[in-house]
């Protein structure tokens, strides 16, 4: 549940980023990238590899730790 959680903490920054640019290109199609714009992506991008990385850190202790999924008993 954690990962759906961060992903979508993930998903808003990107969006922000996303949506400044629109509107930058919108309001004046030949002006540079924002320094906004380019924090936003970096941020973005940093969250994605460490995102991926917890989740390859709880795999691995749970394969490491012979974890099995609780059942549910009906």
């Amino acid at each position: 549940m954690f990962g759906f959680g961060a992903d979508s903490i993930i998903d808003v920054i990107s969006v922000v980023g996303i949506a400044m640019m629109v509107i930058r290109i919108r309001l004046n199609p030949e002006s540079l990238i924002s320094r906004f714009e380019i924090s936003a992506l970096r941020i973005t991008g940093f969250a994605f590899y460490s995102l991926s990385v917890g989740l390859l850190a709880g795999i691995i202790l749970n394969v490491v730790s012979h974890h099995k999924p609780e059942r549910e008993e009906r």
